[in-house]
């Protein structure tokens, strides 16, 4: 399961290299905004989100679930602030499946 600490750089390097200038102009008050501060279509958060998590498992040699990957998109959308994905992103993690590593 990945912690908050551990998700939130990743989701900031997320948005840094998606939306720079947002990210620079949101400075150390990122986590407040909602996600359509930086990304104009709910596609481009499922992107981003799915990305997210997915550097999540690898790090964790794990996978989830395809209903947690349905739970994922519907619980992060473009009203959900920066912070709060994050925190969704390390609740949903709890649910991975971890893969024996040899």
């Amino acid at each position: 399961m990945a912690t908050e600490a551990q998700v939130t750089p990743f989701f900031y390097a997320q948005l840094n290299n998606d939306a720079r200038d947002e990210t620079v102009a949101a400075g150390a008050n990122w986590r407040s905004h909602p996600l359509s501060f930086f990304y104009s279509s709910e596609v481009s958060v499922d992107i981003a989100v799915k990305r997210v998590m997915l550097q999540m498992l690898a790090l964790e040699h794990a996978t989830l679930p395809d209903f947690l990957w349905v739970n994922l998109r519907n619980m992060v959308n473009r009203a959900t602030s920066a912070g709060d994905a994050v925190t969704i992103i390390a609740q949903v993690s709890s649910g991975a499946v971890h893969e024996p590593i040899g």
